[in-house]
């Protein structure tokens, strides 16, 4: 029998390097064993893992179109909305729903809520170029916002999606 070869690290010598994520090795006979015994704990976290890895486990993110940078408020609907979307201070989607925070670069995913403005806190209205194809769950436009047209390109959105306007409050 053929003894294979080793090689020997000095481990006092290396330092552990934080960013590397820490592998554990399993050897597959104790995997397999350890299946067997605990079959229906090994089916359901195998079930739990793959409902964790689809799309609709992970959490959606609520996106704001904004292009006024941080000020309060959305601005104009301009722009290019694309996969991935870029963003600045003069354009893109952002996570405040006031609109204070410079957008970033963001390519939208059909988990996402999209939102054209924030109730009264609305868009003034222009044009939006949708590049390609991009994705969004959810689209609202915010009762305060004008006149919006999303021109060009694909929006991909999942069977139970939803496209809505914010209702406008009306007196009698």
């Amino acid at each position: 029998m053929r003894t294979p070869h080793r090689r020997h690290i000095n481990h006092e010598d290396s330092q552990p390097n934080p960013a590397l994520p820490i592998i554990t090795i399993i050897k597959p006979k104790t995997l397999v064993a350890t299946a067997r015994l605990c079959f229906p704990l090994g089916s359901a976290i195998a079930a739990m893992l793959a409902q964790l890895a689809s799309p609709a486990a992970q959490a959606a993110e609520a996106c704001y179109w904004d292009n006024n940078g941080t000020m309060a408020g959305f601005g104009t609907a301009a722009g290019t909305w694309a996969a991935p979307t870029t963003g600045s201070a003069t354009q893109g989607w952002g996570t405040s729903a006031t609109g204070v925070v410079v957008p970033v670069s963001v390519t939208t995913a059909t988990n996402d809520a999209i939102n054209f403005g924030n109730g009264a806190t609305g868009l003034a209205a222009r044009t939006i170029t949708v590049s390609g194809t991009v994705s969004a769950e959810n689209i609202t436009f915010a009762s305060g916002s004008g006149a919006i047209v999303l021109s060009g390109g694909s929006i991909t959105t999942p069977t139970n999606s939803h496209l809505s306007e914010i209702s406008r409050n009306s007196s009698p």
